[in-house]
């Protein structure tokens, strides 16, 4: 996503970057973009031991609101051409509709996730 970041950013396009607190990235390393952190509240543990498909629910409950507040104050100057989110984001779609902002999804899965194991 960062690759692709840089690459709108040199054709011209102000980049924004929405990111969960527990995992953000360096920023020091991204001086060309904005970014704006949303308060997940996720801790080591949870992250340790709760299985996929509970973290993405967890995500979806403590980011959401917080990423419509941010989106929708972007938006209200009219100046946002489109999001672009990670799939794991899948509650992106419904504050999109909601602002009606166009949403480009990314999966960014590699083949390996979708093995399935010789037999």
């Amino acid at each position: 996503m960062i690759q692709l970041a840089n690459i709108l950013r040199h054709k011209g396009f102000n980049i924004t970057i929405i990111h969960t607190k527990y995992s953000c990235p360096n920023l020091s390393n991204y001086s060309n973009f904005t970014l704006h952190l949303i308060p997940d509240g996720i801790s080591e543990s949870e992250v340790s031991t709760t299985e996929l498909v509970s973290m993405l629910k967890l995500l979806k409950d403590r980011c959401i609101d917080p990423f419509r507040d941010i989106l929708a104050q972007l938006s209200s100057d009219d100046s946002i051409a489109c999001i672009i989110t990670d799939a794991i984001w899948y509650f992106t779609r419904e504050v999109a509709d909601n602002l009606k902002i166009t949403r480009i999804v990314r999966f960014l899965f590699s083949l390996c996730c979708y093995a399935t194991p010789s037999r």
